[in-house]
């Protein structure tokens, strides 16, 4: 739960783009069977290499939002911001659990 400013700076929208014609999801630009692996070279996101991702400030898991220091799970609980730690609700008379 990223605060109001935050939340600008969260990044792309899920859906996919809206094909038109010099959309990056066009396939003009493609060459027929090839192979984009070769192509790209190694430079490419690898998730399963630790070091590339962050984790956690409080519980050490493994994030998987660009530009976040907190888990959802324990911006959640302690009523953070999960990008920048700032106060967003009042935890106190309140009783923030999972289950």
């Amino acid at each position: 739960m990223p605060c109001e400013k935050c939340e600008k700076k969260w990044g792309k929208i899920i859906t996919p783009e809206v094909w038109k014609a010099g959309a990056k999801s066009s396939h003009s630009k493609s060459k027929l069977n090839e192979n984009k692996y070769l192509t790209k070279g190694t430079n490419r996101f690898d998730p399963m290499k630790k070091e590339k991702m962050k984790s956690c400030r409080i519980c050490k898991k493994t994030l998987h939002q660009k530009g976040a220091h907190f888990c959802s799970t324990c911006a959640f609980q302690k009523g953070i911001c999960m990008m920048c730690g700032k106060r967003i609700t009042s935890v106190k008379d309140s009783r923030m659990s999972l289950v």
